[in-house]
């Protein structure tokens, strides 16, 4: 099979439309024959075509996904080889080279994973041409570490990752020395960064710890090591996530929705309030809130005029709006636990007189605002904010797929069904929580539901609005909907009612009558 015969094809499967499904199936079976990796090598040091090299390089990686390598270790050489060949691009074939080095990786022994990812680090450290290489792998290795496409066992990629959580140190400073370099090696190691976070979650303590049976959601109370540890606040990454989050109003786009990434991925580390998640707790909001704090007064005339739906604006203030709406459940926990540390012994928790104060406060009136804000997609980050208090408040808060849980069908009598580790909850418990969580959430939701009348409400001329959308509303107005029904449960439905006649006998006692405010009832 003639390296020619395979550019043929790669060249046929894009210009010769007539025979599109012919080319594509010969090149697949050309992926699955032994041959193809004497081929793959010539492409991929002879050609200079980057659509054929792009061709090599998945082909690599489909035979390595499928577990047919002759030889693993001389196949991990070989691709260190063609990755140093393509240190500075195509970008898309160092991408496909890397998922290759790492799926290569996990057909190998788990008690060579420590050596092949300190001799990574190390080969790739070597040049400053060599860091979007190494940036690259290490976002790679917690993605590939839970890819089902790679066919071992779910204890092999249990076993590769938590390998590498045991260098989870040595990654986040080699991390760090790299986003030193520029700024698009920060971009990347930001991401990186995030990614390793991500994969503390397949730390054997930390998924213990989430089917451990609670009251207050659907997993146990957990909090990964890096949290319980009390210093992951102080980790130079994250303070500059934290800083350069502050300042979205004017720092670099990209920039500021990588460290969004990593805030992101930080707070999802722990779902307790103790002390020492604490401290990474209140750096994301406060990073939130200082940067709604800069950010969102420039959206003040879009309470009441519709935004673009592409503007560098939107961009900037959607970056804000993804973790706000991550925050709800977080806000939830923060504001009870407070509430139950501060009740006087065998007396029920309730909210101080005074109200919120500091970063919760600031916190609650930037998701009103995003409520209110006339752009559909933007609102729902609001919306979800409340979503997620009131599923806390429900003991509804989801479970994410454990990827190291699945096993093969029928193996052992097995299923691959993830179990309820809830269904063990105590509902007389549960009652006597939402009882005493009831009023220390009734006037945040009340505050919710006079936010979302206010965003239900159509243009007074929706014909003549610029960049209102009738669809996207129709569906984000079912939306607020849902919010509001599951608030009965808080704030009672005789209080929404009452709420609901009172504005109405205020509207009808304006001229002229807004039809638009009548509709909102």
């Amino acid at each position: 099979m003639a390296a020619a015969q395979v550019i043929g094809h790669i060249h046929g499967l894009h210009r010769d439309f007539a025979n599109i499904q012919a080319h594509s199936s010969w090149l697949q079976q050309f992926q699955q024959a032994p041959e193809a990796w004497a081929v793959v090598h010539e492409l991929l040091t002879s050609s200079s075509e980057e659509l054929v090299q792009y061709f090599a390089s998945h082909t690599l990686v489909t035979k390595l996904q499928a577990g047919n390598v002759p030889n693993v270790l001389a196949c991990r050489q070989e691709l260190m080889k063609y990755l140093k060949h393509f240190w500075r691009g195509p970008h898309a074939v160092r991408r496909q080279l890397v998922i290759a080095l790492t799926d290569c990786a996990l057909l190998q022994p788990p008690t060579e994973d420590g050596a092949w990812l300190a001799d990574s680090v190390q080969q790739l450290s070597d040049t400053i041409d060599a860091l979007p290489s190494l940036l690259e792998l290490l976002a790679t290795i917690p993605e590939e570490a839970a890819n089902r496409k790679v066919v071992v066992p779910a204890q092999r990629r249990l076993a590769f990752a938590t390998g590498m959580l045991q260098h989870t140190g040595t990654v986040l400073e080699a991390l760090w020395k790299a986003s030193q370099t520029n700024e698009a090696c920060a971009v990347a190691a930001l991401r990186a960064c995030a990614k390793w976070l991500h994969l503390q979650h397949a730390s054997p303590a930390l998924r213990a710890q989430k089917r451990a049976a609670s009251g207050s959601g659907g997993s146990g109370p957990f909090s990964a090591d890096l949290v319980r540890q009390g210093t992951a606040h102080e980790h130079p990454l994250l303070k500059q996530a934290a800083q350069t989050l502050s300042i979205v109003h004017t720092a670099p786009l990209e920039l500021c929705r990588a460290c969004a990434d990593l805030l992101s991925e930080a707070q999802m580390l722990t779902n307790e309030a103790t002390p020492q998640a604490r401290a990474l707790q209140m750096l994301v909001m406060q990073a939130v809130v200082e940067g709604s704090r800069q950010l969102l007064p420039l959206t003040q005339k879009h309470l009441e005029a519709w935004m673009p739906q592409d503007s560098e604006l939107t961009a900037r203030t959607a970056v804000l709006g993804r973790l706000i709406g991550e925050l709800g459940g977080l806000f939830c926990r923060i504001l009870t636990a407070d509430a139950r540390a501060a009740a006087l012994p065998g007396e029920p928790p309730v909210q101080p007189p005074s109200g919120l104060s500091g970063p919760l406060s600031d916190l609650t009136d930037v998701a009103l605002h995003f409520c209110a804000l006339r752009h559909t997609d933007l609102a729902k980050c609001g919306l979800d904010f409340w979503y997620a208090v009131l599923a806390q408040y429900l003991g509804a808060a989801a479970e994410e797929e454990d990827p190291y849980d699945e096993e093969a069908a029928g193996a052992g009598g097995r299923t691959t069904a993830a179990p309820d580790w809830s269904a063990s909850r105590d509902p007389q418990l549960e009652t006597q929580r939402r009882s005493q969580e009831r009023h220390i959430l009734e006037p945040h939701i009340q505050k919710m539901v006079k936010a979302h009348w206010r965003a239900v409400r159509y243009p007074s001329e929706p014909e003549h609005e610029e960049h209102f959308e009738w669809d996207e509303f129709v569906r984000f107005r079912e939306m607020c909907s849902i919010n509001v029904t599951e608030a009965c449960l808080i704030v009672t439905p005789r209080w929404i009612i009452d709420h609901i006649g009172s504005i109405l006998e205020e509207i009808c006692s304006r001229q002229p009558i807004a039809w638009q405010d009548i509709d909102a009832c």
